[in-house]
């Protein structure tokens, strides 16, 4: 690891790290809103010695970032000091990118490329939230130059081995949902090597196997406590709920259930429809402990989905157009600041159908790794569609779908200029 961070040529991405580190000084609060309330709440609970309450677990989101503000929480260091250690991770981030793209281009264009990835506008938004967005984005990146390498070294590496199955693990714990993006891809591969009998893929199989033993202890924890095995938290029921919704002003997105009761102003508008449509439903569930209201809201969503497919459809588009544009969201005026994700997003879409179209028509030469990306983001993203598509929840993928682009055109895109 001191050969990732401490190399000579390296201190060339400084001025990142003190722009973010300004960055962070200049617009972070010291005080908490959103998510970052409910993340420190879980650090609170670690630091006592438990994640959620045995007898009412409600488990609104994965351990990794709890566990990893946690020490800091402990020592009562202030917010703001905290959130610094955004920039360190977002820094790691690029450096790990940074040497992952060596492996494929010449050091210019690794250095420009990762700048580019540095600069990328929702990072600069998150970097200054209490969220888990960077800590995701460090452990993908790390997770990346490690498998890269694995498939790179002549013999295999079983250091980069344990290194990749520990930032997967870690990046699942931080992300649950790439247990399931893990699972997929489990199947598919153990197939494919119990098929063909390919080395290269029996260490994509022990890679995934070692993240799961990673998050084994939680995933112990959670089944102690609900009885239920694989379990991961009991949000994704209101998820589907929200996505599911049949009501023609409403497009998919999740939203809080506490909007239903309050009518303090708030952010979004036409709340007064948002409650005639819901708070029939949320009435009937809201003295349920979380788990039970989890199993009813799947099964509300269920029934919607079965009354109303075209809705769903509907629904799902617009879950698709958020999870790259930030637009379209219910009750939510139109901000000028979506076109940080759109201006970028759609570049890289752009880029991204254009690989796919090299990837076809190259299938024979494209490197394995890629393929494995390709059906690891694939499976990423069609998940984050089904649940609940939005920019800032792409963000771990950014890194891998970049890297797919650049590979893909630096190797089968060749620029001429013909001089008449």
């Amino acid at each position: 690891m001191k050969n990732i961070f401490f190399q000579r040529e390296q201190f060339i991405f400084l001025p990142l790290l003190i722009i973010y580190l300004i960055i962070i000084g200049v617009f972070s609060s010291n005080e908490l809103a959103g998510d970052e309330i409910r993340h420190m709440h879980y650090a609170n609970n670690l630091a006592e010695g438990y994640y959620t309450e045995a007898d009412n677990p409600e488990i609104g989101n994965g351990p990794g970032y709890p566990i990893f503000i946690t020490p800091f929480v402990s020592l009562g260091i202030p917010l703001v000091f905290v959130k610094l250690l955004n920039a360190f991770l977002l820094f790691g981030a690029v450096l790990f990118f940074f040497k992952t793209l060596k492996f494929y281009l010449p050091f210019k264009k690794s250095v420009v490329f990762s700048y580019i990835l540095g600069f990328y506008p929702p990072f600069m938004k998150y970097s200054v939230l209490l969220h888990s967005e960077l800590l995701a984005l460090f452990l993908i990146c790390g997770f990346l130059y490690n498998m890269i390498k694995l498939h790179k070294s002549r013999t295999p590496n079983y250091i980069n081995l344990f290194l990749s199955a520990i930032f997967l693990g870690l990046l699942t714990l931080t992300k649950v949902i790439f247990s399931y993006v893990l699972l997929l891809c489990l199947i598919v591969y153990s197939f494919i090597y119990f098929w063909k009998k390919i080395s290269k893929v029996k260490l994509i199989v022990l890679t995934i196997i070692g993240a799961f033993i990673i998050c084994s202890p939680f995933l112990a924890y959670t089944y102690s406590i609900t009885g239920k095995p694989f379990y991961w938290g009991t949000q994704g029921g209101s998820i589907l709920y929200y996505r599911s919704t049949p009501f023609p002003n409403e497009v998919g997105n999740w939203m809080d259930k506490t909007y239903v009761y309050d009518t303090i102003s708030t952010e979004y508008f036409g709340l007064t429809e948002f409650r005639e449509n819901h708070k029939t439903f949320i009435d009937s569930i809201i003295q349920l402990t979380p788990m039970d209201q989890d199993i009813l809201y799947k099964k509300k969503a269920i029934e919607n989905i079965k009354n109303h497919p075209i809705k769903y459809l509907k629904n799902t588009f617009a879950s698709a157009s958020r999870l790259f544009f930030n637009y379209p969201y219910s009750y939510t005026p139109q901000k000028v600041t979506s076109l940080a994700y759109i201006i970028p997003n759609t570049l890289l879409l752009f880029t991204l159908i254009f690989s796919l179209y090299l990837i076809i028509i190259n299938l024979k030469s494209v490197p394995f790794e890629v393929y494995f990306l390709g059906l690891f983001s694939i499976a990423f993203m069609g998940g984050l569609i089904l649940l609940d598509g939005r920019v800032r929840h792409l963000s771990p993928a950014i890194p891998i779908l970049a890297f797919v682009v650049i590979v893909i055109f630096n190797k089968f895109l060749t620029l001429k200029i013909k001089n008449e």
